[in-house]
C-alpha cells in the first residue's frame, strides 16, 4: 500500500512539473468567471494534457449547468460553482465527488488542473454544437453543491 500510494505521489509531482515546465513564462492562471466568459454557450472538448487522449466533451449550458459526455458516450449533467479560483463541478451520476479546477492560459490554449494536481487536461475544440443528450434535470444536480 506504501509502495502505491508512493507512485501516485511521484506521478503528481511529474505531471505537475510537467504542466509547468511545457510553458513557464506563457502560461497565466485565470479566473473561474473568464474561463465561464469564454466557455459560456459553447461545447468544449477535452484531452489529457500528457498524451492527447480524450476525456470528454461538456456543453456549458449556461454559467450554473453544463453537460458532460465522457468517452464512453455517458452523459453527465452538472452544476457548474466557484470556490478560492477553483471552477468546480457536481454531476448528478456522482454528486458525493465534487471535481474542482484549475484554470490557465497559454497564449491560444486554455488548460484545466485538477485541483488534487492528479490530472490536466486541455481544450483542444470550442464548437457551438449541442451535445444531443436528453433534457438536464436540472432541478436535482449538485443538491449538496454550494450555491454559486
Amino acid at each position: 500500500c506504501e509502495m502505491v500510494q508512493g507512485q501516485l505521489v511521484i506521478r503528481k509531482l511529474a505531471l505537475t512539473a510537467l504542466f509547468f515546465a511545457t510553458a513557464a513564462k506563457a502560461q497565466e492562471q485565470i479566473s473561474p468567471e473568464a474561463f465561464l466568459d469564454i466557455a459560456e454557450g459553447k461545447t468544449l472538448t477535452f484531452s489529457r494534457f500528457d498524451d492527447g487522449s480524450l476525456v470528454g466533451v461538456e456543453e456549458f449550458l449556461s454559467r450554473q449547468h453544463s453537460v458532460w459526455v465522457q468517452a464512453d458516450g455517458t452523459c453527465m449533467y452538472g452544476r457548474i460553482w466557484t470556490r478560492d479560483q477553483q471552477l468546480c463541478f457536481t454531476y448528478d451520476l456522482m454528486p458525493e465527488r465534487p471535481q474542482c479546477w484549475y484554470m490557465f492560459k497559454d497564449q491560444d490554449r486554455l488548460l484545466a488542473m485538477y485541483a488534487n494536481l492528479d490530472s490536466i487536461q486541455e481544450v483542444t475544440a470550442i464548437t457551438e454544437e449541442t451535445l444531443g443528450c436528453p433534457s438536464a434535470p436540472t432541478a436535482s444536480i449538485g443538491k449538496n453543491a454550494p450555491a454559486g
